[in-house]
């Protein structure tokens, strides 16, 4: 996306922020003034509920997350907390820099408008996944979303999990439900548990595994 000689341009070089793994980029609830271009690394972005952590998304490299600050000037809080997952290099992206992104990047504008459609597309399909009135059927698909939407393809020396606990009050199915099919998965070895917390193996089994289990968790 830019160049070492782009990066180590002084004017590239003051908008630069290096991250360590685990390190807060922002927070819910805090003045969202800028966006951020992830050049390298992995963001994990989320909010909490009812003192549960519900993960939104993961943002890889060459994708942006804080682009209302550049799309809206009006002043607005943080909808979610993110958080770097690994060592990540950034932009630090304001309406007063944009400039500098645009000459390297000249169709900048319209990669935002097409990731906010993307991320709308998602929201609607998730919208459509939780509105399913069968309780099984809800539970499966949003297991197998979470999972296609935010683990698939990520390097093998990073995992994200999924809790009961998220499932059951994302999904609103009971938690006798989510523990049998989490129960399944495990006995199927479509998925590992570690710490009271569930690791998915491989999207494509798990959604060729869907029937099979809602059978067994209505059996």
């Amino acid at each position: 996306m830019f160049t070492s000689e782009q990066l180590a341009n002084p004017s590239f070089k003051k908008l630069v922020r290096t991250c360590i793994q685990d390190e807060e980029i922002f927070r819910e609830g805090q003045p969202g003034i800028t966006a951020f271009l992830v050049i390298n690394g992995i963001i994990s972005v989320h909010h909490s509920k009812h003192g549960v952590i519900h993960l939104i998304g993961t943002i890889r490299a060459g994708e942006i997350i804080g682009e209302r600050s550049l799309l809206d000037k009006k002043p607005y809080k943080r909808a979610f907390t993110a958080v770097a997952r690994s060592e990540t290099v950034l932009i630090e992206i304001k309406v007063d820099t944009l400039r500098f992104i645009e000459a390297a990047i000249p169709d900048f504008h319209m990669r935002v408008l097409r990731m906010a459609l993307d991320r709308l597309d998602s929201a609607n399909r998730l919208t459509n996944i939780l509105q399913l009135n069968n309780a099984t059927e809800r539970l499966t698909e949003y297991v197998a979303y979470f999972h296609e939407k935010h683990c698939e393809g990520l390097p093998e020396e990073f995992s994200l999990g999924i809790t009961e606990e998220e499932v059951f009050r994302a999904a609103n199915v009971s938690l006798n439900l989510v523990e049998d099919f989490f129960d399944s998965m495990v006995d199927m070895g479509l998925a590992k548990c570690r710490a009271k917390t569930y690791f998915i193996k491989n999207t494509n089994k798990l959604k060729d595994a869907l029937p099979v289990l809602r059978g067994r968790i209505e059996a």
